[in-house]
């Protein structure tokens, strides 16, 4: 089901997250972000957020060195 549906079915808020992609690039910012709130919102959403990835947070960085990928 597309966000753009969820209004009909009585969802109007959602938060996106997409956990694989541990950096945000041109497609998580530009076709899930922008796009999904562009079908999400004038369909009748009251609510929409997207959480962005780890980047570079502290966190993020010492869980990469750690890890010894």
């Amino acid at each position: 089901m597309t966000l753009q549906l969820l209004p009909a079915e009585g969802i109007w808020d959602v938060a996106l997250i997409c956990p694989e992609f541990s950096a945000d690039c041109l497609e998580t910012l530009e076709e899930i972000d922008v796009e999904n709130w562009e079908g999400f919102m004038p369909a009748g959403g009251h609510t929409y957020i997207y959480v962005p990835a780890l980047n570079d947070s502290p966190v993020h960085i010492q869980f990469l060195a750690e890890s010894r990928l």
